[in-house]
């Protein structure tokens, strides 16, 4: 059995909402694949997961729990997990997903275009409630 049926394997077992982890590990207790000279399996999972999504296969999909983390399970058990495990369904295909990369370039983007604007800038910090973490910075370059 490949990993990638593995988590299809498990995911239909188990008919809920999982974590990466989760799957890893009822793989692992279903002898459904061979991890022992892989370094990082539960990463794999984890990665696998993920290129479900990105490609858009059909059969899995995921929500963003509160924590922040991802849950899985198949597509096929949506209605009965919907009333039982979910408050809101979050649709996949509607997230913006971000990269540190792009992120990076967004706000160096947007610094280089506020240039000789600190006093802006500290308003805004202020503004945000993130002064306390800057506070050093914004002492140095606040205008009076």
């Amino acid at each position: 059995m490949t990993i990638n049926e593995a988590i299809l394997q498990t995911l239909e077992d188990v008919k809920k909402l999982m974590t990466s982890n989760e799957v890893y590990k009822h793989i692992i207790a279903n002898n459904y694949c061979d991890f022992d000279k892989a370094k990082t399996p539960a990463s794999t999972i984890s990665a696998l997961l993920g290129n479900f999504i990105r490609d858009e296969d059909s059969r899995v999909k995921r929500i963003r729990m509160n924590n922040g983390s991802f849950c899985y399970y198949l597509a096929k058990y949506e209605d009965e997990l919907k009333p039982k495990q979910l408050n809101v369904f979050e649709n996949t295909k509607n997230t913006i997903d971000y990269s540190w990369v792009q992120t990076h370039l967004d706000i160096v983007k947007y610094l280089k275009d506020k240039k000789g604007n600190q006093k802006e800038l500290i308003d805004l910090l202020k503004s945000l409630k993130i002064n306390l973490h800057f506070a050093p910075l914004i002492q140095k370059y606040e205008i009076r």
